[in-house]
């Protein structure tokens, strides 16, 4: 089981390289100002995945932000990594249609497979892992049986076996990230956000403050049900 570092990795690519073409420090407007403008054009958008309907849209923050770049021969690519996140955590709460979409993608991350064919899987890869003794077999296993537990939705079993992974190696940061993804199937939410918390701290690159943003937003939706 791998992390992927963000949900929409096609998107992130094309900030950066049209960012960092143009521009060195930038004076970065703010957060809320930016997300309102990037919500707007994501809505005027009528067709296609989320790339290309974010790729217009990054285009014109590309141009906004050229007008204030103050060109330098080391880029502040730290800063203005971490704005553009903060800018699509901000997007996942307060625009609905973006939002939506990546709530989506976040939910299908392990995608459905409850066939007979699956649950054959674990049965044979839990055997393996019973069997197993050293400790890099032991975690390639459990990596194997979350996955396709997750994928199972069975969660609750995906939660034990990321327990045993944290007893493997404490400092794994995909059995925080799977746990916090199974207690937000769950409804769990405080739970949901304590784990990728945990994730964030451990590996601080991989900027999933955004899953936090979508935990948020699951909750918010979930209490707004009759």
């Amino acid at each position: 089981m791998r992390i992927k570092k963000h949900l929409i990795d096609g998107s992130i690519i094309t900030i950066m390289s049209l960012l960092l073409m143009c521009c060195g420090r930038v004076a970065l407007p703010s957060e809320a100002e930016v997300s309102q403008e990037m919500c707007s054009c994501y809505q005027a958008q009528k067709g296609g995945d989320i790339d290309a309907r974010m790729k217009p849209c990054l285009e014109v923050l590309n141009a906004r932000l050229a007008e204030t770049a103050q060109l330098q021969s080391q880029p502040d690519t730290v800063a203005l990594q971490t704005f553009l996140y903060q800018v699509l955590s901000d997007m996942v709460l307060s625009c609905d249609a973006f939002g939506a979409e990546l709530s989506s993608m976040y939910d299908n991350f392990y995608p459905p497979d409850t066939s007979a064919a699956n649950r054959a899987s674990i049965q044979a890869l839990a055997r393996e892992l019973s069997a197993t003794s050293t400790p890099d077999s032991t975690k390639k296993l459990l990596h194997k049986l979350i996955t396709k537990s997750m994928e199972a939705r069975l969660f609750e079993q995906g939660l034990q076996y990321c327990a045993r992974l944290k007893e493997v190696d404490p400092n794994e940061v995909a059995a925080y990230f799977a746990s916090g993804y199974a207690y937000n199937q769950q409804g769990k939410y405080d739970l949901a956000a304590g784990e990728i918390e945990k994730a964030i701290s451990l590996d601080k690159e991989t900027h999933m403050e955004i899953f936090l943003a979508l935990i948020k937003r699951h909750q918010e939706t979930s209490q707004s049900k009759p």
